[in-house]
């Protein structure tokens, strides 16, 4: 079949309605709008599949691989707007409501997402249990603000939510040289990374007794992992 033949056959079979149609490829698929775009495309459309609850909040189930937005939403401190009832409207940071310290009220439903414009590289790196597309084993995401001479990291998939390294930040931003190509030695590139993993895992604390316990070797090597991802996005943003 050739692709003009997909996109005119694609079309013509309303088996499962007038919202919906059978791939050939397998699998049913959501019709486009008439002007092309895809169902949800619309800045207020949000959510269009789902379960709901009594609450009318939605339930969606994300692609593998789309939870690897979180850290990035993280790091950029990116903006939600809230579609409330009866036309109204509200904002939150995502890292609230990815924290718990706000939560989506009764009729709420996340309208769409405000990304801040930085004119500033931006990196995110994975490292998965195989190789391809797959879910994270972790993720980092690196910001860097000019404007404000900061550094913002974010590491995703090793808890609930994505984790903000705030003194790593703070500490690795004093020591690059924002006046000269934003110039770093590669020392402090190492210790970033360290610096990073340490402190999304932290060792454990110490025994009643005294004694010092180490964490199990694949606790290790998830930290040795995030270490790594964190000192070669910032290596990669700086370049």
């Amino acid at each position: 079949m050739t692709d003009d033949q997909y996109r005119d056959d694609q079309y013509r079979d309303d088996r499962f309605g007038d919202d919906q149609y059978e791939d050939p490829r397998g699998g049913r698929q959501p019709r486009p709008r008439e002007d092309g775009t895809p169902p949800g495309a619309g800045r207020w459309d949000p959510l269009p599949q789902g379960d709901y609850d009594d609450g009318a909040t939605a339930f969606v189930k994300l692609p593998e691989g789309g939870i690897d937005a979180l850290p990035v939403l993280a790091a950029l401190e990116a903006t939600l707007i809230i579609a409330g009832p009866d036309g109204a409207r509200r904002e939150m940071p995502v890292s609230h409501l990815l924290a718990g310290m706000e939560m989506l009220r009764a009729g709420e439903l996340i309208g769409y997402v405000r990304v801040p414009l930085l004119h500033a590289p931006q990196v995110f790196l994975k490292a998965t249990g195989r190789t391809g597309p797959g879910r994270a084993m972790a993720s980092v995401a690196v910001v860097l603000d000019p404007a404000r001479r900061g550094v913002r990291c974010a590491v995703g998939a090793i808890a609930p939510m994505p984790l903000r390294p705030l003194e790593a930040e703070q500490w690795v931003a004093q020591l690059i040289d924002w006046d000269n190509n934003r110039a770093i030695v590669p020392e402090a590139l190492n210790a970033f990374g360290e610096y990073v993993a340490a402190a999304c895992i932290p060792d454990p604390a110490p025994a009643e007794d005294g004694s010092v316990t180490q964490h199990p070797p694949a606790v290790l090597h998830l930290r040795r992992t995030v270490a790594a991802l964190a000192r070669r996005a910032l290596g990669r943003a700086l370049s």
